[in-house]
Order: structure tokens, then sequence, then C-alpha cells
């Protein structure tokens, strides 16, 4: 991949307080959506989201350092997601302070965090504390692919799983679960039982 990697902007919010920095090139977007990786994830997702990783190169770990990124894993999560995200507060594998994604591709709708909406922009990245309520609305069903939700450790961070039963004797002994999930809003389920992930 190219040295030459950082051109666009990251929206900081920290409290009240936002800053701008440079993410990628157009041209580094375009070397990390043709990844085999992320060819493969967009292949196999039909609706909601698929998640998976790419590695974390020198390169793409330079690029993510002014970020304030604590890159000592080998991969980096990704995500394509088709619908819109419900409102939420990130949950992790452990104790985090920032949530850090890129959104590597334009989508219609809009970022909701907090109570202030941002345009889906390719090469748009946001830094956020841990505990801010966000939300994407009116994406319709175009695919949107992100480097992240991830914490200041590269771990990735979201809703927390859940999954969902017809009965509760399913859901108490977690057999025959209808799908999981939590992330994108779906419509027509009626009484369910949900049992959620750790």
């Amino acid at each position: 991949m190219k040295q030459n990697v950082l051109t666009a902007k990251v929206l900081f919010v920290y409290g009240l307080s936002r800053m701008s920095i440079p993410v990628f090139t157009p041209e580094y977007v375009e070397e990390i959506r043709q990844l085999p990786e992320v060819v493969a994830a967009k292949n196999r997702l039909t609706a909601g989201q698929a998640s998976f990783t790419i590695p974390a190169t020198e390169t793409l770990r330079s690029a993510l350092s002014p970020l304030g990124l604590d890159i000592t894993q080998s991969t980096i999560p990704m995500r394509w997601i088709i619908g819109d995200s419900a409102p939420h507060i990130d949950s992790g594998p452990s104790a985090f302070e920032n949530t850090y994604l890129v959104y590597l591709s334009d989508s219609p709708g809009e970022f909701i965090l907090g109570d202030t909406s941002y345009p889906i922009t390719a090469n748009t990245g946001f830094v956020f504390n841990e505990g801010i309520q966000h939300e994407t609305r009116g994406t319709g069903s175009v695919p949107r692919l992100l480097l992240g939700p991830m914490n200041e450790f590269a771990q990735p961070v979201g809703i927390a799983a859940a999954n969902y039963y017809s009965n509760y004797s399913d859901a108490f002994t977690q057999t025959g679960a209808l799908g999981s999930g939590g992330y994108v809003i779906g419509s027509g389920i009626f009484d369910l039982y949900i049992h959620l992930g750790e």
C-alpha cells in the first residue's frame, strides 16, 4: 500500500469540543476497499452486517496513530452494514474510553452522535467518548463500509449481541434461537424473547 495515506478528516467529539485531523487519501481508501477480506465480506453480506478483520500493516498503523489508537494487535476490525443501527452505547471486550470509526464508503442517511447528525461520507472518521449514544437513520439498503468501530486498543466495539427466541423455554435454555443481532433495526417481529449475550 502507498505510504502517503493521510488527507481526509476525523471529527473528535469529547464532550463539546471538536477538532479535525487527516485520515486517509482517496487512493488508500480504494486500496482498503479492494482487499480480499473486504471483498469477501461484502459478497457474503445479504442483510444486517458482516464483521471481519484486515491485517494491521505498518502503513495502516502509521495512518491511524494520530487518532490515538494503540494498535498492538495483528488485525483491525471492520464491518459492512446494511440498514439503520438502533440507538445504542458501545460495549466491548474490556473497559475503554473512546470509540473510533472511519466510514470508507458514502451512504444515504445520517450518523447521529448524541444530539448532532452528520452525513455518512467516505473517508470521514469519528472519535467519541465511551457512553455517548449514537445511531444511523435513513441509510436504506446501500451497504456501507466501516473501519471499526473499535476502542483505543483496536478491539471491536458495538451493540451487545442478543439472541432471539420464539418462547421463554428456548430463551431460558438458550436453544432454538431464531437469530441473533441487535444492530440493525428490522420490522414485523412480534412476541420475541431475547437473551442478551456477553
